[in-house]
């Protein structure tokens, strides 16, 4: 039940992201790569990345930064390449993205709270980055999946 469940997760976010779950033979057969592949940088083609798309932009006009988190590598690297396309954003400039560990943590936290800050949106793991840090900048929390651990949640919206 857990693959199933990520799996669904990360579809629901892009159908183009089925490709990276691990599927049942079933699955698999029934399952039209090349055109999921040909979908994967239309973000109109998956709700959530839509939704997103957006959402940023709108933030944007209001000079609000977005914080967005997910539990999953997969979505982040899609989003990233989305926005770079429809947005002509670039990553380390407009777009921060912290997965992992990472060893200047502290200074993604400064260029993303800083107030002349180029940065509009952040796309952190719920697991890293969640607990422990103060994003201030941030007016607008989105949150791609849902954990089993609702604490994580709460700490990030925090």
């Amino acid at each position: 039940t857990q693959i199933f469940e990520n799996n669904q997760t990360k579809a629901s976010v892009h159908s183009s992201l089925f490709l990276e779950c691990t599927l049942t033979e079933q699955e698999e057969f029934a399952v039209d790569k090349g055109r999921l592949e040909k979908l994967r940088l239309n973000h109109n083609v998956g709700f959530i990345t839509r939704f997103l798309d957006e959402f940023v932009s709108l933030c944007g006009v209001a000079i609000e930064k977005v914080l967005v988190f997910s539990q999953f590598l997969h979505p982040f690297c899609l989003i990233i390449d989305q926005l770079k396309l429809a947005l002509k954003w670039n990553e380390d400039e407009e777009i921060l993205y912290k997965y992992g560990k990472v060893k200047n943590r502290k200074s993604f936290i400064r260029r993303f709270n800083e107030a002349n800050s180029e940065v509009e949106i952040f796309l952190a793991s719920t697991n890293v980055c969640s607990v422990g840090i103060s994003l201030i900048r941030a007016s607008r929390v989105v949150l791609l999946d849902v954990e089993l651990n609702s604490l994580f949640e709460k700490q990030a919206i925090s």
